[in-house]
């Protein structure tokens, strides 16, 4: 959540009901992580939903614990689930290789953050979150060999 990518409670409603859809329909477990920008309002909505729900979950609340598992959870997904409205969630998500589906709604997002998750779309690092889940392979990008690439034409050599 940003100053500019507001949850509205359309979008809570509607990010909650695709999660938990996913994770009951494909035998998933959910892994729950919110930043230090999130309500407690949406994890409150949050937990009610999860309470809920068939499906296994773990509900990270920084206030009952110090040591957030984020990296933990990246690192041991099989598939990631995140929300547009955070570059840098979105990026770190992507670069891991793993099936990575964003929560994108053009009415919670800056254009900014739009045409970030766009491209992100269009190149085949991501697929938007939806009801109708369909399994995703992310393409493979060798970024370290795109780098040199980029730094060679860049220096003419």
């Amino acid at each position: 959540m940003t100053k500019k990518c507001k949850f509205k409670e359309k979008h809570i409603t509607e990010f909650i009901n695709n999660v938990t859809n996913i994770a009951e329909n494909y035998s998933g477990s959910l892994l729950i992580t919110s930043s230090r920008r999130t309500p407690v309002a949406l994890i409150g909505k949050i937990k009610q939903a999860l309470e809920k729900t068939k499906a296994r979950y773990f509900l990270y609340e920084p206030e009952k614990c110090e040591n957030n598992p984020y990296k933990a959870f990246l690192v041991n997904a099989e598939a990631i689930l995140v929300t547009g409205d955070s570059i840098s969630m979105c990026s770190e998500a992507c670069s891991l290789g793993k099936p990575v589906f964003i929560y994108a709604p053009r009415s919670m997002l800056s254009s900014k953050h739009m045409a970030f998750v766009k491209h992100l779309f269009k190149v085949g690092l991501a697929a938007p979150i939806s009801n109708e889940f369909e399994p995703f392979t992310p393409l493979k990008h060798n970024y370290t060999q795109m780098l040199i690439e980029n730094i060679k034409q860049r220096l003419h050599l």
